[in-house]
């Protein structure tokens, strides 16, 4: 690989990881934003009551009720954040792609729904493989991302994995596309996953067939 694709690979990585860790970010800012406004609810609630006429528990209840999902609704960003920062700690490891692709497909509901179209995920019993999953959530967020700009509003985007008989196989589906350009640009990504990509249905299928070990040299 030359010294310019070197860098332009090391480019996208870094804005991929960008664009993930901004989309998170935006969804805590989010949950900030509502436990503050129930916050300054409450306040006033309390503010205002007066000995013969209290503040209404019910109007306290609900509003307590909201900051605990909303206390709830972060920490499960947050898990999928930690999940997402950590697939970088090695190259390799070995993971369960069903997870790998569960905390992806949260991460990207986002991307979606910006989108107005819908994201769905289909995984079975766990599946071991030894890869890279940084290499492997960036080329499906690429793959993802290119359907999703050709996506209207209503479409469906789907994931599905299954077993293969060499390790796993990640199936995306979306709107039609020539993926042969975009696996060009992804070439050294797919190479990091030792990994092999086809497409079917004009594009509108992409299957990306995982090894059982991805560092097996």
């Amino acid at each position: 690989m030359s010294d310019e694709s070197q860098k332009n690979i090391a480019q996208e990585k870094m804005e991929f990881f960008g664009a993930v860790t901004a989309s998170i970010s935006h969804e805590i800012n989010n949950v900030f934003a509502i436990m503050n406004e129930n916050s300054g609810l409450m306040s006033d609630l309390l503010k205002s009551a007066k000995r013969d006429h209290p503040a209404d528990p019910k109007r306290i209840l609900s509003i307590n009720e909201t900051l605990g999902k909303q206390i709830g609704r972060g920490k499960e960003i947050v898990k999928k954040l930690n999940r997402f920062a950590h697939s970088v700690d090695r190259q390799y490891m070995e993971v369960d792609v069903n997870e790998v692709m569960t905390n992806l497909s949260n991460i990207m509901q986002r991307f979606a729904y910006r989108k107005r179209a819908e994201l769905t995920l289909s995984v079975k019993k766990p599946i071991a493989v030894e890869t890279s999953p940084f290499a492997l959530q960036h080329l499906v967020f690429q793959c993802l991302s290119a359907y999703l700009a050709r996506a209207q509003e209503g479409d469906t985007l789907q994931i599905k994995v299954r077993k293969d008989s060499d390790g796993a196989v990640v199936l995306l589906y979306g709107p039609k596309l020539d993926a042969g350009p975009l696996f060009e640009t992804l070439e050294p990504v797919i190479s990091e996953l030792s990994a092999r990509t086809e497409t079917e249905s004009e594009g509108g299928k992409i299957l990306i067939f995982l090894p059982r070990s991805a560092n097996a040299g």
